[in-house]
């Protein structure tokens, strides 16, 4: 079906002659059905994501600190699935990834 992204970074400059990178995104996928059986429980319905960081970058650019947050909304929802219900009665789903956050440091060498 539709998926659609869209990024968005702007930079500001410190007088220290540092950067602050602010980036937002957005990821939309449009519904998708899990097998080729196309069953109602088989449908994984429309899901956007959206994602944010800070990094910010001295003037020497020897290292950077990233603070992140993935799925700000915790929008939950389903990627994948296996369903054999009709033969085995087995059906499985794999969940989207939940709000994550963090801070990550890079040295460059």
């Amino acid at each position: 079906r539709w998926t659609a992204n869209a990024d968005y970074t702007h930079t500001f400059n410190l007088e220290s002659g540092g950067t602050i990178d602010a980036n937002i995104n957005a990821s939309y996928r449009d519904q998708v059905w899990t097998t080729a059986l196309f069953l109602a429980e088989q449908r994984v319905p429309d899901l956007t994501v959206f994602n944010a960081s800070l990094t910010y970058r001295p003037a020497d650019d020897r290292f950077s600190v990233v603070a992140y947050i993935n799925n700000i909304d915790e929008a939950a929802n389903l990627t994948a699935g296996l369903n054999h219900t009709q033969i085995f009665q087995l059906e499985g789903y794999s969940p989207t990834p939940p709000r994550t956050y963090g801070v990550r440091m890079r040295y460059n060498f």
